[in-house]
């Protein structure tokens, strides 16, 4: 069977919620997605098309969390598919997203723009799931970076502080 990963961009690969805050958007990974209708509004110019300011300045400057560059870069090795993906419509975020995917040198196979990553992953045959909502699918093991008060584990779903903790389950998948 193929080894298949969807990992989320924002908030797992980096700080986005941080520098939305920073930037005087209340904003929780952990509990919100990028795509809320809210959020939309302070993200992107919907008629005419394009990043409000604020997008671009968060976008550009959220920070790659340097564990999760080593470990996307030990998928890879391991012969594992690496599907990055993202709530950020890609019809107006592509460049910037690609551009700072380069720049931190993620290593990845795909890039999708998901509105429901469950049933992306169901349809794509996506095992193992990272994103920065933990919740818990049949058929889909689930790791998430865990908040200031990491809960007990649940069947399929992990939370993690470290990618190397990540690493260590799916090698006993």
């Amino acid at each position: 069977m193929a080894k298949i990963i969807a990992v989320e961009i924002d908030d797992v690969l980096n700080n986005f919620a941080s520098m939305m805050n920073e930037m005087g958007i209340i904003y929780d990974a952990r509990l919100h997605s990028i795509a809320d209708p809210l959020l939309k509004k302070c993200l992107y110019k919907l008629e005419e098309g394009g990043l409000t300011p604020t997008a671009e300045k968060v976008m550009e400057s959220a920070v790659a969390r340097d564990d999760s560059v080593v470990f996307l870069r030990w998928l890879s090795e391991r012969g594992w598919t690496i599907i990055l993906f993202t709530y950020r419509d890609l019809r107006f975020a592509y460049d910037q997203t690609i551009k700072w995917l380069n720049d931190h040198q993620i290593q990845y196979d795909y890039l999708f723009s998901v509105d429901n990553i469950i049933n992306f992953c169901q349809d794509m045959k996506i095992q193992c799931l990272i994103s920065a909502q933990p919740f818990q699918v049949a058929n889909l093991t689930v790791f998430s970076p865990a908040g200031s008060d990491k809960k007990n584990l649940r069947d399929g779903l992990y939370e993690f502080y470290y990618f190397e903790e990540v690493g260590q389950w799916i090698e006993k998948l």
